[in-house]
């Protein structure tokens, strides 16, 4: 039970943080791009 808990919720932090790279990159792609190119 404690192994699938941990396993669901790293999944679910990975999950978050795509969701929010993804909105960065549609927010604020512009802005990221001419930050990280530099």
């Amino acid at each position: 039970m404690k192994r699938n808990g941990k396993k669901k919720d790293e999944e679910t932090i990975v999950e978050d943080e795509n969701k929010i790279m993804k909105e960065v990159k549609r927010k604020g792609a512009q802005q990221w791009s001419g930050l990280c190119l530099n």
